[in-house]
């Protein structure tokens, strides 16, 4: 029987709910009963969710351990592009981007490196706090982050501490560790037999492995409604004394955003519909209608935020 694409979205955005919720190594055949589907059905819409970007992951990254340091850079090299081709041959580089806005060029890496150039941010990143996306459209999300931000009371605010940096401490941490890091990190739902042949790990190193993921690793699962391509990636850089009640805010959004910290500047990385965000020729009244931005000023001028700087990210590498 075809099913419809009101249907299949509802479909995949079940299966993010339940990579969340319920275990992101769940089987086929539960998701299967979960979704009213046969088993093999539900395999094809795994397959489906993640080959047509509705859900990316499920995924790990690495806590802020002094044993997992991670140091991230925002710089304006000048020539991005050059630079780019530079950093794709340093096996420390983890993620590599040409960006446009506050700095031209940013990179997160496992040492200290030297892009050259002026640095706008530099330093030792937190641990990434990545919520869960709400089920709720793109104008429902604004509405209620406007309105979040017009009731905002300081005296009311109390810190959640949403975000851990934990540079001070050791975890425990192996050279199997890190090759069953390295074979899950994109993909969790993996199948055992290809890394314990290439590393000769046994199951019982993985079920334990697996078991205190949490402890050293953050999860990320990403859902969004109409596929990742189809929205522009941001990073906000924001100076506030409200952090928990920024992420808080951004949390709204119905794409999944990143959360994390440079010292004491929040970073957020959020997916955006691109008429909410940039025009092609903007006048003042035009820039006036852009709900994103208008939302920023509001932050800026209820000093919720000291200070706000964006980037739109144009191209990007991850090892």
């Amino acid at each position: 029987m075809r099913v419809s694409g009101g249907d299949l979205r509802n479909q995949y955005r079940m299966i993010y709910d339940l990579f969340c919720q319920e275990s992101a190594r769940i089987h086929a055949k539960d998701i299967a009963s979960k979704l009213g589907i046969d088993p093999r059905t539900a395999g094809r819409r795994i397959r489906e969710a993640s080959s047509r970007g509705y859900v990316v992951g499920p995924q790990i990254r690495k806590r802020s351990y002094s044993n997992m340091k991670e140091y991230v850079y925002f710089v304006n090299v000048g020539n991005p592009l050059r630079t780019y081709s530079e950093v794709a041959k340093n096996p420390d580089i983890e993620f590599y981007a040409g960006i446009i806005g506050c700095a031209d060029f940013m990179a997160i890496s496992r040492k200290k490196i030297d892009l050259g150039g002026d640095v706008v941010i530099e330093g030792v990143r937190s641990d990434y706090y990545i919520p869960q996306v709400p089920r709720h459209t793109w104008e429902r999300a604004l509405r209620k982050m406007r309105e979040k931000t017009g009731s905002f009371d300081s005296n009311l605010f109390e810190p959640r501490r949403l975000i851990k940096t934990r540079s001070r401490e050791d975890v425990t941490w192996d050279e199997e560790d890190e090759n069953l890091f390295r074979y899950f990190e994109f993909d969790v739902r993996k199948p055992f037999t290809p890394v314990m042949k290439q590393h000769l790990i046994s199951t019982g190193k993985i079920y334990k492995f697996l078991q205190r993921v949490d402890e050293c690793c953050t999860r990320y699962t990403g859902y969004f409604p109409d596929g990742v391509s189809a929205y522009d990636p941001y990073f906000f850089v924001f100076e506030t004394k409200y952090e928990d009640f920024v992420i808080d805010l951004f949390s709204e959004l119905p794409t999944c955003s990143w959360f994390f910290k440079v010292g004491e500047t929040l970073l957020v990385l959020a997916h955006l519909v691109r008429e909410y965000f940039r025009i092609n020729r903007a006048c003042m009244s035009d820039i006036a209608r852009l709900p994103l931005l208008s939302l920023t000023r509001s932050l800026l001028e209820s000093g919720i935020v000291k200070s706000e700087k964006h980037a739109l990210v144009e191209y990007w590498g991850i090892k």
